[in-house]
């Protein structure tokens, strides 16, 4: 069946693509950042962004920097239309790739202020805190690779309906409406 894979740096839109996708084409949505929420509520830890970096960190060290997406592989079916959204490594691209060798990767871009704008009033961050994570993202996981592998690209800068009209678009061309 068919896999989506959405991609973007923090804040992009990553979430509204695959939110609108799976709320009008009956696709299934798998989050990485699941795995991740579900131990930050087993250790009782409240879900910040914060809290979900430093404990994705950890499950990475401690289980290997695939172990996030072996453990959202096992959990998706294979006869299913799926989007995935919030891988953030090259070793979590490999993996899905083990499962999904035809995935659509679709990288969501979005300017800088735009994205920085869109953070959370939780996130006690500066810009150059924010964009340090964007290098940080980009080039220690590999998400730059990822993001070159890219087989279509979303611009979400001129705001939700015309994003939603490129979702369209794509969707019409890789014939999955």
């Amino acid at each position: 069946m068919t896999c989506i894979l959405v991609v973007g740096l923090s804040r992009s839109g990553k979430d509204a693509v695959a939110n609108y996708i799976t709320q009008r084409h009956d696709f299934q949505k798998f989050d990485f950042n699941d795995v991740v929420v579900e131990e930050l509520r087993r250790r009782r830890l409240q879900v910040t962004k914060p809290n979900l970096e430093s404990v994705r960190a950890e499950l990475l060290k401690a289980e290997g920097q695939a172990s996030i997406a072996r453990t959202v592989m096992k959990k998706t079916p294979r006869n299913e239309r799926i989007i995935l959204v919030g891988l953030r490594s090259l070793p979590e691209m490999k993996e899905v790739r083990l499962v999904f060798p035809d995935v659509i990767v679709v990288r969501v871009d979005s300017d800088e202020e735009k994205r920085f704008g869109r953070k959370d009033r939780s996130e006690n961050i500066s810009r150059e805190q924010f964009y340090d994570r964007d290098e940080n993202d980009l080039y220690d996981g590999g998400l730059s690779r990822v993001f070159d592998s890219a087989d279509y690209v979303l611009d979400n800068n001129s705001g939700i309906a015309p994003l939603y009209g490129k979702i369209e678009e794509f969707l019409s061309k890789k014939g999955l409406d």
